[in-house]
Parts: structure tokens; C-alpha cells; sequence
């Protein structure tokens, strides 16, 4: 058994000492040849040789934009003709173009090389620079062909003659960019793209960038911007490998026809849209078939044809279901949006129906999401609990209204305990629904109660964000106290036991934070309440503590100001 464990452990340390020796010497040959080729005199033979073995490899390897390089080095052109350039999808065919000038096919090779710098990238200096010191190179190698080289290096100079104003002004484009001044850079776009017109059936990724550019200068809503969309639009269409670029484009065209409310255009471009991606094979496009359904729906609602977005909304729907039943925020939305028009249509049964299905898939949602997109998902469910609260007190259920109300807030206790921001807001909200009613000062002062919670569980930016909110949730106490109570003197004392506590929690937390610009606002606050009592000794001790404080959190004495009970 031991000796069957020697032999295939040594039987694999051959196979990977040979494959490795195999790469090195790959590697080596590769670096040969390119280290020959640069010589003033290179020898020929060895180029040949290794050049060819390189060549080789890397046509096993399917790698046949390097191929070709190394078979032109190597002095094999019907190689390359005929077993290469089929093959060819990248920018190296500007080598195929080298083996027809050294054939003698002078045209085939001007064809070539007219497309090479628009195809080459991003760079126009990169194109030329690979073609001069191609032009370096290969007289070295074919001392026979001169002539044809010379013609050659003619026919790039000609080729890359006009394309040099086109360099300039991108050159200054990227200057007035460095800048920041916006109509040198509005000035060198335009003229890039008129230097390039004679290329623009063979756009580079850098011409229609600076088109786009363009296109964005002009107000997003403007019919100019629209025009240059279209143009490229149009250079998509005709080339098959351009699909995702197309659609892309057409959806643009189709947003910025929607926010002139040129809205019949806007939806025929979104019915291109709608084939194109419904008869793709590709598995990325620039939308999927539901929002595309959900943006068409959105202007049948902006032109009042309320039926017609119902029936768009609802396949935005049925396409979520078949194809993707876990997107449970896009559900969500649509359900929502479904529930809105019911509501404007006064069909309240059927509103309520699609928004309690919104609230259980937006429960859904939250459980998946990340941390960074919690605030907006509880933000939004609480939107849809009051939305639905809005429906029963159409219906004059207010048993259900309140029952409504209370929902998201014990779902969130329940749930999802430790969030205690967004429970404070909720019951801020709530409180300043009701608030001609006996329940608001109970919603106040769980506002009040789960902020405190909110402020001490966070830190930095968001704990002084919490304290400033804190603050403003006391304020809103004051001013249902005081509408509560018509006795001025009864309000301010019933205000000011509930702001003797919230001051205690805000020296700790000014302490702990060393922040005291909210504390200074609240003594400021309770200076004013003692001041509407004629309590002249508490108004004086509270305002000099607030200007204290107001001093060392550089805040000016008097920004904020407060009307007194």
C-alpha cells in the first residue's frame, strides 16, 4: 500500500514538474524572440524560430490576437491570412493589415488600418504609438519588402493625419475638464465630433462617449439632448454585438421624452424597449421586463388614464411572479402603486386589498435587507401602514384606523425591537395625527421615551442626529401641552417636570459625547417656559447655563429662537 502511494505521488510530482518546465520554457521562448526583435541587427533565424513557437502556443490556447503578432514576426503571412484572421476579435488585426502590406494588397490594408484607431480603445495616442513602433520593427525582419513598408508608414500617416485634430480637441476637452470650465468643454466636444464625422460609421467607445457628453450638457429635458441620443441610438442599432448598449439607449430616450411629457413618445420608445428585451437571449439588459411594464404604467398615471396603468402595473406584477416571486421590494412597490390608484378612484375595498399585500411583502423585504437599506425600508412600510389607515378613514371604520395606526408600531416592537428610531417616529407621527385627541400625549411621550433609546445606542453623526430629532420631538411636546392646557401657568408646569428629566438624559449624553449644542437649545427652552411663569430667578439661572454651553459648542447667541408658552 505504501509503495502504491510512492508511485502515484511521484507520478504526480512528474506531471506538475513537466507542465511547469513546459510554461517556463513557453515563457522563455517568448522572451527570446521579443528580446531579439528589439536589437539593431536581430538575428533572423532565431526570430523565426522562437517567434513561431510562440505563435503556436498561443494559438493552442485560442489566444489569436497575440498569435498573429508573433506569426508576422515570424515570417508566416498565410498563416495568418488563412488560419488567423477569421478568428480575429480584438484590436490586434491591425496585424493582419501588416501582413497584407507585405503581401502587396495596399488597399486591403489601408481598409485595415482606417478602422484600427477607432477599434483600438479609448486612446488615440495608443494607436498611433502601437503603429510607429510597429513601422520600427518590421523593416528589421523584412529587408526585402522596404518599399512596401514605406508605403505602408504612408498610409498610416494619412490615415491618422485628420485624426489628430480629433486628438487635440479631446486633449483640450480633458484640460477644460481639469478646469472645471464647462463651456470650453461644451466648445471641444462639438468640435471633436465634427473632426470626426468622416469616421462616424466606424465610432470609436471614445466617440460616443464625448456624443453622450454632449447629449448631458444639454438639459436633461430638451429636445437637443434627445436628437444626439437618437444619433447614437441609431450607430447601435446596426451592429449586433451592441444589444445592451442599444436598449440602454433607448430607455434614456425614453426617460427624457417622459420629462418633457412628451408622453406617447415616451411610451413608444418604451414598447422598443419592451420587444427588445422580451426577444433577447442575453441574461443582463438595462431593465427587466417588470420595471419596464411599471415605467409605462407610471405615464398612463401621469395622463390620467388610470385603467390603462392598472393593466400595466398588473403585468409588472404577473411578470414578478413567474419570473422572479423573492424580489419582494419590487412586489411590494407595485402592489402600493396598484393601491394608490384604487384609493383616487374611491375604491377603497379594493386599495386596502393591494395594500395589505404590499405590507406583507415589504415585511418580506426587510427581513433580507442589508443594513445600509434598512432606514428606507422601514420608512416605507410605514408609509403603507398609514396609506392603509387613510382607506378606513375613508370608509369611517375608525376602530380599524386606530388598529391600523398601531400595527407597524407592535410590529416593530415585536419584531424588530432594537430599531428604536424608527418606532419614536412612528409614534411622533401618530401623535401629530391625533393631535385633538387624549391619545397624542401618550404617542408624544413614546416618541420621546424610544429617541432617548435611539441616542444612546448610536454614535458619532447619527447620535447627534438622533439628539437633534430628541429635541425636536420636546418642542412638539410644548405645543401640545400648551394647546392642551389653556392655563398658561398649568401648561408651563406640567411642560416643564416632563424637560427637568429630558435635561438629566442630556447632561449625561453631552458628558459621555462632550456635545452640548442640544443641551444648550433645551436649557434655552426651559429658560423661556420659566420666563412665560414670571419665574424671573429660574429664567435667569437656565438662560446664563444656555449661553454657557451656547459659547463652547460655537454656536451665536440667539440662533435659535423660541416663542415663549
Amino acid at each position: 500500500m505504501a509503495y502504491i502511494k510512492i508511485v502515484l505521488a511521484l507520478l504526480v510530482w512528474g506531471v506538475l514538474f513537466f507542465y511547469g518546465a513546459s510554461l517556463w520554457l513557453d515563457d522563455k521562448r517568448e522572451q527570446t524572440c521579443t528580446a531579439e526583435i528589439e536589437k539593431d541587427k536581430p538575428d533572423l533565424n532565431v526570430v523565426k524560430e522562437r517567434c513561431l513557437q510562440t505563435a503556436e502556443v498561443y494559438m493552442e490556447n485560442e489566444e489569436y490576437g497575440f498569435a498573429t503578432w508573433f506569426y508576422l514576426l515570424g515570417g508566416d503571412l498565410d498563416t495568418n491570412l488563412n488560419k488567423v484572421e477569421a478568428k480575429i476579435t480584438d484590436n490586434f488585426y491591425m496585424n493582419i493589415g501588416h501582413t497584407y502590406l507585405l503581401m502587396g494588397d495596399f488597399e486591403k490594408a489601408k481598409k485595415i488600418y482606417s478602422k484600427y484607431p477607432w477599434e483600438a480603445g479609448e486612446d488615440f495616442h495608443y494607436a498611433n504609438e502601437r503603429m510607429q513602433s510597429d513601422f520600427i520593427i518590421l523593416p528589421k525582419l523584412y529587408k526585402d519588402k522596404k518599399d512596401n513598408l514605406e508605403k505602408g508608414l504612408a498610409i498610416w500617416n494619412e490615415v491618422y493625419e485628420p485624426i489628430g485634430k480629433i486628438v487635440e480637441a479631446s486633449n483640450a476637452y480633458s484640460m477644460a475638464l481639469d478646469e472645471g470650465n464647462s463651456t470650453k468643454q461644451m466648445q471641444c466636444l462639438k468640435e471633436y465630433l465634427e473632426y470626426a464625422i468622416p469616421f462616424k460609421n466606424e465610432p470609436s467607445i471614445e466617440y460616443i462617449a464625448k456624443k453622450e457628453a454632449l447629449a448631458d450638457f444639454y438639459s436633461y429635458n430638451s429636445n437637443e439632448s434627445i436628437e444626439i441620443y437618437k444619433e447614437i441610438a441609431a450607430i447601435y442599432e446596426t451592429n449586433t454585438t451592441k444589444e445592451f448598449e442599444y436598449i440602454r439607449t433607448l430607455v434614456i430616450i425614453a426617460e427624457r421624452y417622459e420629462n418633457i411629457s412628451e408622453h406617447n413618445l415616451s411610451l413608444h420608445y418604451y414598447e422598443k424597449v419592451l420587444t427588445l428585451t422580451q426577444e433577447s437571449n442575453e441574461t443582463k439588459l438595462p431593465l427587466s421586463v417588470d420595471i419596464i411594464y411599471s415605467n409605462m404604467a407610471n405615464i398612463y398615471n401621469d395622463m390620467n388614464k388610470e385603467n390603462e396603468a392598472l393593466d400595466y402595473y398588473a403585468k409588472s406584477v404577473k411578470y414578478l411572479l413567474e419570473h422572479d416571486s423573492e424580489n419582494y421590494g419590487g412586489l411590494s412597490e407595485e402592489y402600493s402603486n396598484i393601491a394608490i390608484i384604487y384609493y383616487a378612484q374611491k375604491e377603497y375595498n379594493l386599495s386596502i386589498e393591494n395594500y395589505n399585500n404590499s405590507i406583507e411583502l415589504k415585511k418580506e423585504e426587510l427581513k433580507d435587507s442589508e443594513e445600509y437599506y434598512r432606514d428606507y425600508t422601514f420608512s416605507s412600510l410605514e408609509a403603507l401602514y398609514l396609506n392603509l389607515a387613510k382607506n378606513y378613514k375613508a370608509l369611517n371604520m375608525q376602530e380599524k384606523e386606530k388598529e391600523t395606526n398601531r400595527a407597524y408600531i407592535a410590529f416593530m416592537e415585536y419584531e424588530y425591537e432594537t430599531h428604536y428610531k424608527h418606532i419614536a417616529m412612528a409614534y411622533d407621527t401618530f401623535a401629530n395625527r391625533d393631535i385633538n385627541s387624549s391619545t397624542a400625549l401618550e404617542s408624544y411621550l413614546m416618541a420621546i421615551q424610544y429617541m432617548k433609546q435611539a441616542v444612546e445606542t448610536e454614535w458619532g453623526s447619527q447620535k447627534e442626529a438622533n439628539n437633534e430629532t430628541l429635541f425636536m420631538y420636546m418642542s412638539d411636546l410644548k405645543e401640545y401641552i400648551y394647546t392642551l392646557d389653556k392655563n398658561k401657568i398649568g401648561a408651563a408646569k406640567a411642560y416643564i417636570e416632563h424637560l427637568e428629566l429630558f435635561i438629566e438624559f442630556e447632561e449625561e449624553v453631552s458628558e459621555e459625547e462632550n456635545n452640548n449644542a442640544v443641551l444648550s437649545k433645551t436649557y434655552k427652552l426651559l429658560a423661556d417656559t420659566y420666563k412665560s411663569i414670571d419665574d424671573e430667578k429660574s429664567f435667569l439661572k437656565y438662560q446664563e447655563k444656555s449661553l454657557e454651553l451656547s459659547e463652547e459648542s460655537n454656536e451665536t447667541k440667539g440662533e435659535v429662537v423660541y416663542a415663549p408658552l
